[in-house]
């Protein structure tokens, strides 16, 4: 126990670091009062407020508007410590200091160097994103540390050639924890669908021929234990909506939002809110309530693609082209007015270098490879046929931190926090050199 400690330790000291900068992001950034909660943030909090009363999600007309993980989770920890904001802004204060970690815990898996586990760690607490999310309430640090506990699962094995039975009999048990909290992670944010299809694609066109067996048996087995935290939620939306609906019913007015003619021509590659057109909004008012959610989501995707046919073809072009130019920005979340250039300017410029650093590390043969290719290729795709956001790309900051410190975590002078601490006490060592002497 107290050997696993020592190896566990850095570890710690890593969580409390991203602790204390969480902590003095939280007294410098965000709301104060529940009252002050808005939009997407005032229905997770509401969500929440009201499976905590009942133990029910969702409400008559919006069953299954929302992935159900986040509310859900803030709903159980709302009844033992209060609805206040100050519990919500813990939660994710907490899930923020787990991300940091995690990007650590994958860094040094891939290298096994604690130089490049800090250096994961500290680049995930200069993501201004990191700073955003723990302040507001809304599900991406839980979604964010599921996929960086799915990531982190996934395991390494050796180049040699081994029979697919003695890897599965290693690290099966690893690859089905892998795939289960990426079905956690897939409650809260649905955006990872694509990866499960592609997972299994690119494990065959990207492995080495020695781990290429291993990599789709592990896929097939990642892939159908993620589908079943998916699978359940789906069968409950039947249940309660009469049709299957994977995960949530708000696709409609996202696409829709994405692709209306005013975010074509103003806000290229974004997303804006905008009212239905008369004709579409009344077949919604036309519905019986009891479908009446279903086809609110339908309506509003025929709407988007009735805008797209109806734009001009340079606008949707641009359109597309700025998508994943959006997501794969190194922005920050807040302007540049006055004194912010000094801080926004050189984000931008560290946050370039994170991300160029993870694409080069993308073309190493690392197991988790076809895995996190997966991931971004998803994450682009599903960008492309809704909308580009940086908030998107930080679900994957866990590993774009972790890879990209392996491109510069040499650089670091050897001081002695980064050294691997030994796995035998002085005690054991005293011992065995008087046993010997």
């Amino acid at each position: 126990m107290k050997k696993q400690l020592r190896v566990a330790l850095p570890f710690l000291w890593m969580f409390l670091f991203a602790l204390i900068v969480g902590a003095i992001v939280q007294f410098a950034v965000g709301p104060s009062r529940v009252e002050e909660l808005t939009g997407d943030q005032g229905d997770y909090h509401a969500l929440a407020v009201r499976f905590k009363s009942g133990g029910v999600f969702g409400e008559p007309g919006a069953l299954a508007y929302r992935a159900p993980l986040y509310p859900v989770l803030l709903g159980h920890v709302y009844a033992r410590l209060g609805s206040h904001l100050t519990v919500a802004r813990a939660l994710n204060w907490l899930l923020a200091g787990g991300i940091a970690v995690l990007s650590g815990m994958i860094a040094f898996n891939l290298c096994q160097n604690l130089k490049a586990a800090w250096l994961a760690t500290a680049l995930t607490c200069t993501q201004s994103y990191w700073w955003l999310q723990q302040t507001e309430v809304m599900p991406e640090n839980l979604a964010t540390f599921c996929l960086g506990v799915s990531i982190a699962c996934w395991p390494n094995f050796s180049a040699r050639s081994r029979a697919v039975g003695r890897r599965l009999q290693k690290h099966g048990a690893w690859v089905a924890a892998s795939g289960l909290w990426l079905g956690l992670a897939l409650l809260c944010k649905p955006i990872f669908l694509l990866a499960l299809p592609l997972l299994v694609l690119l494990a065959a066109a990207f492995s080495p021929a020695n781990q290429r067996q291993s990599q789709v048996a592990f896929a097939l087995i990642f892939v159908l234990v993620a589908l079943i935290p998916v699978g359940g939620w789906t069968y409950r939306n039947y249940k309660a909506l009469g049709q299957w609906v994977p995960i949530t019913t708000g696709s409609g007015e996202v696409f829709w939002g994405a692709h209306a003619p005013e975010t074509l021509q103003q806000a290229k590659g974004s997303w804006t809110l905008q009212p239905l057109p008369t004709e579409f909004q009344a077949k919604i008012d036309a519905a019986a309530p009891q479908t009446r959610e279903i086809v609110s989501s339908q309506v509003r995707w025929d709407a988007g693609w009735a805008s797209l046919r109806d734009a001009a073809p340079t606008d949707v072009a641009l359109h597309f082209l700025l998508k994943p130019l959006r997501l794969w920005s190194p922005s920050t979340f807040f302007p540049a007015e006055g004194w912010q250039w000094a801080l926004k300017l050189p984000l931008i410029l560290l946050n370039l270098t994170v991300l160029l650093g993870f694409a080069y590390q993308l073309r190493q043969d690392f197991t988790i490879r076809p895995l996190v290719l997966a991931l971004s290729l998803s994450l682009t795709v599903t960008a492309c046929i809704f909308w580009g956001t940086i908030r998107f790309q930080y679900l994957l900051l866990p590993v774009i931190s972790g890879m990209a410190a392996i491109s510069f975590y040499h650089y670091l002078p050897d001081l002695k926090i980064f050294r691997k601490p030994s796995r035998r006490s002085r005690r054991d060592t005293k011992f065995k050199q008087t046993k010997f002497d």
